[in-house]
């Protein structure tokens, strides 16, 4: 006789097997395509930690104080950002003001176990570096 789990997850099955054209798996493994109807695998064991990937576009970087910003990964939950001040501009208050920012995306996203700290290199080019250049607008009375 099966138990309570298995006779629920049996009936969450069928249930999932009456969506039209759609293919059920259970406890599959991601197809490299995926069926023309559509797919939907049930998978009843502990999934572990979610991977969660964040395009380069979330973090919305910009900063009246920064030339140039750049984050980099430096390990699997670590980031450094690493940042060409605006002539005059303040370090320390710049840097906190950009890392929180940062920390507020990753959170908004789930990620809150992620370390994030200015970097003590200069901004530049690496493998997969970005650069997010910040150009200051003149205001409508400016003529220079």
């Amino acid at each position: 006789m099966p138990t309570s789990r298995e006779t629920i997850l049996q009936a969450l099955l069928a249930a999932l097997q009456s969506v039209p054209a759609a293919t059920v798996l259970r406890g599959a493994i991601l197809p490299e395509r995926i069926p023309t109807g559509g797919l939907l695998i049930l998978r009843d064991k502990d999934p572990g930690t979610p991977e969660v990937t964040l395009s380069p576009l979330v973090f919305d970087l910009e900063h009246e104080q920064v030339r140039r910003i750049q984050l980099v990964q430096t390990g699997e939950r670590d980031f450094e950002v690493r940042i060409q001040l605006a002539e005059g501009a303040a370090a320390g208050l710049v840097f906190n003001e950009v890392i929180e920012s940062v920390k507020r995306v990753f959170r908004d996203n789930g990620l809150n176990d992620v370390t994030v700290r200015a970097g003590e290199a200069p901004s530049g080019f690496t493998a997969s570096g970005k650069f997010h250049e910040v150009v200051p607008l003149r205001s409508a009375g400016s003529r220079t």
